[in-house]
């Protein structure tokens, strides 16, 4: 009898569990995902984004937005993440123990927190970003745990049929979690931001140096002057150009941020460089990983500091290769 009894307080107490489970919130959606990108060898992360156009017709400003993003070869390293709920859920059991983004490549990297949360209640949806910055081109997880608690204080019921990625499951041990303790995740890509610049800088590097022209004053004379016999330096920046020439409020600059001390010449120059603009101002969309194409060349305005005292044999150091006709 006694036997029987502890057998129906088990199955009552399951069912309740059950129950309970089953009432409990879950996850809906997890925003940024690869979900939302496709396969593109073309790029350095490999993937591309891939999001569904609305009707050009009639929103053609959100479809020429959308065009833009499709270009991309992974999500922002500082994305506004979307964690949208089936209910409302406790805000104080979001933590960073609970909630957060997990880098995937690396295994000693620590979880990134999640800060700057935004809840919708109408729209049971947190929104957030990382606590920091993420790496570009690496892929992370958003990971939502049972930590995460629904309004009325039960964990969060793992989604159904949710499989996690095998590399997060791996990473989940190294936190004393497993796959269990995760009732949602979503796999994501970050782009990589600073590729088309590094390119356009290697394809500038491989041009011949080109000389720099300091014949910039008025009447063709030179514009080379020693700090110690300057007295200002006034800035006035033009505005506009066409029929009528205008020019913004002139500016007096701080001379004493390059005391004489310090600096012997200062030197007003321009350089021919290879542009990759076109007409309309703007740089051709191109796979991140191959270098924009240069379209043409522009003269670039340059100010010169050299340091006090006889110049090196080589020349002075500088960060742009100049053949300078200082000497």
């Amino acid at each position: 009898m006694i036997a029987r009894r502890a057998r129906l307080a088990a199955g009552l107490a399951f069912l309740l569990a059950s129950v309970v489970a089953a009432d409990a919130a879950e996850v809906k959606m997890l925003f940024p995902t690869d979900r939302l990108t496709q396969a593109d060898p073309a790029q350095l992360t490999g993937r591309r984004v891939r999001l569904a156009l609305v009707n050009c017709r009639e929103a053609p400003s959100t479809c020429d937005e959308i065009n833009l993003l499709n270009g991309l070869d992974g999500w922002s390293v500082n994305p506004r993440m979307t964690l949208a709920f089936s209910g409302p859920v406790k805000l104080d059991s979001i933590t960073r123990s609970s909630a957060f983004v997990l880098p995937l490549g690396d295994d000693r990297a620590e979880p990134v927190g999640l800060s700057r949360l935004v809840w919708d209640a109408e729209g049971r949806t947190l929104y957030a970003r990382p606590e920091r910055v993420l790496r570009q081109g690496r892929t992370y997880a958003l990971v939502v745990t049972s930590r995460v608690l629904d309004d009325a204080r039960q964990p969060l019921r793992r989604v159904r049929g949710a499989t996690h990625d095998v590399r997060l499951v791996k990473r989940l041990s190294a936190l004393g979690l497993t796959g269990d303790d995760v009732v949602a995740s979503a796999v994501f890509t970050t782009r990589s931001v600073t590729a088309g610049l590094e390119q356009i800088r290697t394809v500038i590097e491989a041009q011949p140096a080109s000389p720099a022209d300091f014949i910039q004053a008025p009447g063709g004379a030179r514009s080379v002057f020693p700090r110690a016999a300057l007295e200002s330096i006034v800035f006035i920046r033009q505005i506009g150009t066409g029929g009528a020439e205008r020019f913004a409020k002139p500016v007096p600059l701080e001379l004493d941020l390059v005391p004489p001390a310090d600096v012997g010449t200062i030197a007003l120059g321009s350089f021919e460089s290879a542009s990759f603009l076109t007409g309309s101002r703007h740089i051709p969309r191109a796979p991140s990983s191959r270098a924009p194409a240069i379209l043409g060349h522009e003269r670039v305005q340059a100010v010169f500091f050299l340091p006090r005292g006889p110049m090196p044999a080589p020349g002075w150091p500088a960060r742009h290769r100049l053949r300078s006709r200082l000497r």
